[in-house]
């Protein structure tokens, strides 16, 4: 087998220069093909190859058509393709129309399977300094393109040993993480390295696909959620004006809420910090927290703290309400510079308190509840709070949390989904977006550009109308399959648990389920806001209000085969510092020890990497590959253009629909199909699946 190492340079678009935003995509007009070069690999030596131009502003004769021809031909006599993030290289190649070898191996990709999901850099430099080979020049090119001088700038001579030495460093990584994966300690990994560059190659034609973006129905959205913004930010002014009279407020600084939500703040946050232990080690995790009785913990805070009180302002006798004043000099003339009044700071109002406690008086519950500046104002934190204040009919705290909690969702919502679109949406109306395989510690999906994985569970999210077919002019529409319960039905087969079984086949909505059990006590809680709740204790999770505490309990004493299993999974990680997947993909828990319970520490992590691993990055992309191969065995034109958590988003060419959607409604079917065929797994709980057709996501209808 004949293997060519490739490595390509190219121009770059800056889209934002303030949050530095680049397009480095071959979708974008103003991008160029500037170089590439190559080298061979045969019998684990590295060959000599070559390098070509396509495009420099020194080189204004280049003769792309035989630069073109040598490289095909290069590309034509290999049987393997071999890159560092290697889908992006593969993208650009195709969409210039090169054809390379569909047997793609990232070296990326192979680095980050052999890591195990401990979360070291992947970057080409880095990966040598790993695996002790040829060290890639960064130091050729780096000094330009700090001052933004771009490879079609930078010397052609230094272009060329840069790239040169790219694709040694590339080669030579590669044969190393050969000899690597044949030890007998990395063996078990070979499946999901594979599984992983396969997948590359079908996210590469998906990225190339793209999707299209209804951009006047995106328009239109963006508008609603900032007027529906604008509206709640004078609402909550409003609400702070009547619980903190004149005091001013920024809800954007966690401080400043705290003391609004809770009525209180640190006297001494130095005091403050040490005392709740407050900050990270030097693994940048949480350090831990003090154990307190309830007691104590509100002794603590009585003593620590100081209560906010409602103010009066009015203007500043110092500097009559100037916010400044002059020095003078001797000579009895000013300054030419104002100084800043000491006693408003620079506001020209005078805060007189008085005898009314001002906020929402609310109670944090414990020490984790602790945070540098008063008390956590997280989401997760705040939900809570909302719970209780609901519980107890505080109908002031609870519109108040309400509106910063969705003021905090829109904000997301606008400048990550609507405006990440905007920006990633190319000329034709198509966008691009980019997912990344080497991420997340887990091996699922994240996507950048815009970050679709993030957007919110369930079919009525807004951002999901813009979503449509490319064809829809011709009869083209969008089909989309969701696997069904696909984490609690992964645990279930993990842990082997014959009551999740049983339900699964005795036909249990697992998600009403959870709905019910928790509106029974207490929090009424409708379907699809029940799937978080149902998720959370496979992932260990086991705190929260007192119905979602009654929930945990509640799941774990029913399903006792998933609660045993958790406890299997702690002894593996302390015993073996790693869990391994029937997959044969594994995690390693280096620093993972015995607490004083019996359990281990970082449980969340080791009960929530297995389930989420083997739904989301072991079943959802390899039914990608063996759809993806359906599709091209049956020639058809249809193209899978985005997939978000478990679902799979086909845009259906003109004609093409029942064949499509026979195959989307079988998606459960060819996932254990290949599960069997690849992995020799069969699935002790069975798989499921959910098809809709539409116009666009919104609008789907279950068929």
């Amino acid at each position: 087998m004949r293997v060519i190492c490739a490595d390509i340079e190219t121009t770059i678009t800056i889209l934002d220069a303030k949050k530095k935003k680049k397009d480095l995509s071959p979708f974008n007009s103003n991008n160029k093909l500037v170089s590439v070069g190559w080298k061979f690999i045969e019998n684990g030596n590295i060959l000599p190859g070559g390098y070509v131009f396509f495009h420099h502003k020194d080189l204004p004769n280049i003769d792309v058509v035989k630069s073109s021809k040598e490289f095909q031909t290069a590309l034509s006599s290999a049987d393997i393709f071999v890159g560092h993030n290697a889908k992006f290289d593969a993208m650009w190649l195709e969409q210039c129309g090169f054809v390379i070898p569909k047997d793609i191996r990232c070296t990326m990709v192979r680095e980050y399977v052999l890591n195990r999901g401990e979360k070291d850099s992947l970057s080409l430099e880095d990966c040598c300094i790993a695996n002790n080979v040829a060290l890639k020049k960064k130091d050729l090119v780096q000094p330009y393109l700090d001052t933004g001088i771009m490879f079609d700038e930078i010397p052609w001579e230094i272009v060329e040993e840069y790239g040169k030495g790219d694709v040694q460093s590339c080669a030579e990584l590669y044969l190393n993480q050969e000899k690597l994966y044949n030890l007998d300690v990395n063996k078990g990994l070979i499946k999901t390295r594979d599984m992983m560059c396969q997948f590359t190659d079908v996210l590469s034609e998906m990225e190339q696909a793209g999707i299209k973006i209804d951009q006047a129905r995106l328009k239109q959205v963006e508008n609603e959620f900032t007027k529906e913004k604008t509206n709640l930010e004078i609402r909550i002014k409003e609400l702070i004006s009547e619980t903190m009279g004149d005091t001013p407020v920024n809800i954007n600084s966690p401080e400043q809420l705290s003391k609004v939500i809770y009525s209180r703040s640190p006297r001494d946050k130095a005091k403050w910090i040490k005392t709740f232990n407050i900050g990270l080690n030097v693994q940048n995790k949480p350090l831990k927290r003090p154990y307190m009785e309830p007691y104590e913990f509100r002794n603590n805070v009585s003593a620590l703290c100081e209560t906010a009180y409602k103010t009066t302002a009015s203007q500043c006798n110092s500097c009559t309400g100037m916010g400044y004043f002059f020095k003078q000099k001797k000579n009895g003339e000013n300054f030419k510079k104002s100084t800043k009044c000491p006693n408003c700071e620079g506001s020209g109002l005078s805060y007189i308190k008085t005898d009314e406690v001002a906020g929402f008086k609310l109670m944090p519950t414990g020490v984790d509840d602790c945070a540098t500046g008063g008390f956590s104002t997280d989401k997760e934190t705040l939900e809570k709070l909302l719970d209780k204040s609901r519980g107890k009919k505080n109908d002031k705290a609870v519109e108040f949390l309400t509106a910063i909690i969705r003021v905090s969702a829109l904000d997301t919502y606008i400048n990550s989904f609507v405006k990440g679109i905007e920006r990633g949406t190319q000329a034709n109306g198509v966008l691009h977006a980019k997912f990344n395989q080497t991420i997340t510690s887990t091996g699922r999906l994240s996507s950048t550009d815009p970050n679709l994985q993030n957007q919110p569970r369930g079919n009525t999210f807004p951002i999901r109308g813009v979503f449509i077919s490319r064809w829809a002019g011709s009869g083209g529409t969008l089909c989309e399959t969701d696997f069904s319960q696909l984490e609690f039905r992964c645990a279930g087969h993990l842990a082997e648990c014959s009551t999740v079984r049983n339900d699964v086949l005795a036909g249990l909505d697992v998600h009403s389920q959870t709905a019910k059990i928790l509106t029974d006590a207490g929090q009424e809680t409708n379907r699809q806001d029940a799937k978080p709740h149902t998720f959370k204790p496979l992932y260990g999770g086991l705190s929260g209000t007192d119905a979602e505490v009654t929930y945990y309990k509640a799941f774990l004493d029913k399903y006792t085969g998933v609660k045993n299993w958790h406890v299997k999974l702690q002894e593996e990680a302390i015993k073996y510092k790693k869990i391994t997947l029937p997959t044969g993909r594994e995690y390693s828990f280096p620093w993972v020890i015995r607490n004083r319970w019996g359990g281990a520490t970082h449980k969340t992590q080791i009960v929530n990497y297995p389930v989420q691993g083997f739904a989301t990055a072991d079943i959802v992309p390899l039914s990608m590959i063996y759809l993806k191969r359906e599709y091209k065995r049956l020639g058809l034109k249809s193209l899978i253009c985005l997939t978000v958590h478990d679902s799979i988003v086909t845009d259906v060419f003109p004609g093409e629909l029942e064949i499509v959607v026979k195959l989307h409604k079988n998606l459960h079917g060819i996932a254990e199909q290949a599960l069997k065929d690849y992995y020799g797994i069969t699935m002790y709980v069975p798989l499921d699946s959910e098809t809709k057709v539409g116009p666009n996501l919104i609008e789907m209808k279950k068929v």
